[in-house]
């Protein structure tokens, strides 16, 4: 019978990995392994999955690499140490073949959709490997530790906060159900949603979604999948296209933009219609609308957009949580090694936008 603390519990080495202790380990396991025939790269277990798990050294500052799926996962570091970067490959799918990366008594668990690395050993703490994030650790008398703990918070909402400012954009809502009782032009209403939305995310500085699609057609989709420019520039597209706040999802939200938050919130202010309220309603019903369809007998069908039930004040209600945190949580500091809830997590948590996002930005 297995410990459930313990890292055989969650074993499963599809990739044939031997766990390295240090980095002197490391680098005799880099000299010892021939490369595959007509390529540089070393395998890092079983010759025949090289390609998802693969050893490299870095000539430059002699740190030695393991790699998952091409891109360095676990870094030695010949200073001492190890830094752990978070897989692009980001899944509960994959955490089992992951383990033997880390140096024993480490080992990885999958919490909430989170990526969770526990010190094991009889240790009860736990770190949180946030999508795109990292964690450095240090050589210490009994193992391996943090070089720094993260500072960890619990978000617990106060009761009737968000009714209270809620009330400073009734004009508004009031004003969408007046509009939404008249049938809209369904033909164009496609239209007015992207052009509502790429006005929102050019008034914070990046570019439209028609720049982002001919950038991809005509440079990135002819990159290799596993490249890193293509992967960022996937995600800075995918990401910005949510602004400002994800749609919802069956795997719930992970962030939230608080500069086009802002923004939204500053077209729907005050107390009579303007031209920023009839963009803000497009921008509302894209991102926090029901989508329907209306089935025509022998033509495609002609798929709608509407607010169903509380949708409208629901989304508005998120858009206060993100602008207005300070006034709706009340922070909760954690003990060092212990892993925040999920729960209100994302209203505080900016999307992890790449160094590339610059060179994209409409300023450049």
């Amino acid at each position: 019978m297995f410990d459930i603390t313990s890292k055989e519990f969650y074993y499963m080495n599809t990739f044939g990995i031997k766990p390295l202790a240090n980095y002197d380990e490391a680098l005799a396991h880099h000299n010892s392994v021939a490369p595959i025939r007509g390529k540089t790269v070393r395998p890092l277990g079983i010759r025949r999955h090289h390609p998802s798990a693969s050893i490299s050294y870095d000539g430059t500052t002699g740190d030695v690499q393991l790699n998952y799926i091409g891109q360095p996962f676990v870094v030695w570091h010949a200073t001492g140490g190890f830094t752990l970067n978070a897989p692009h490959h980001y899944s509960g799918f994959t955490v089992h073949t992951l383990h033997n990366y880390l140096p024993n008594p480490l080992f990885f668990q999958w919490d909430k959709s989170r990526l969770v690395v526990t010190m094991g050993g009889g240790s009860n703490k736990r770190f949180l490997l946030e999508k795109r994030g990292s964690l450095k650790f240090v050589k210490t008398e009994t193992g391996y530790d943090l070089e720094s703990y993260p500072k960890e918070y619990n978000y617990r909402k106060r009761p009737r906060a968000t009714k209270k400012i809620m009330a400073k954009y009734q004009p508004f809502i009031d004003w969408v159900a007046l509009v939404m009782s008249i049938d809209n032009k369904q033909g164009e209403f496609k239209d007015e949603t992207e052009t509502a939305h790429n006005r929102l995310r050019v008034a914070c500085g990046y570019r439209p979604s028609n720049w982002y699609d001919d950038q991809y057609r005509k440079v990135y989709s002819h990159m290799s999948y596993d490249e890193p420019l293509r992967k960022s520039f996937n995600y800075d597209m995918c990401t910005l296209d949510e602004l400002p706040i994800p749609r919802k999802h069956r795997y719930g939200r992970n962030w939230s933009h608080m500069q086009s938050t802002k923004l939204l919130l500053d077209w729907i202010s005050g107390t009579e219609p303007t031209e920023d309220w009839s963009w803000a309603l497009y921008v509302l019903l894209r991102q926090g609308g029901t989508q329907g369809a209306k089935y025509r007998h022998g033509m495609s069908p002609l798929y709608t957009l509407s607010f169903e039930g509380d949708d409208l004040t629901n989304y508005i209600e998120e858009l206060i949580c993100v602008a207005y945190a300070d006034e709706v949580f009340i922070e909760e500091q954690l003990e060092a090694g212990v892993v925040p809830s999920k729960s209100n997590r994302h209203y505080v948590t900016e999307p992890a936008l790449s160094e590339q996002i610059e060179s994209n930005s409409i300023s450049s």
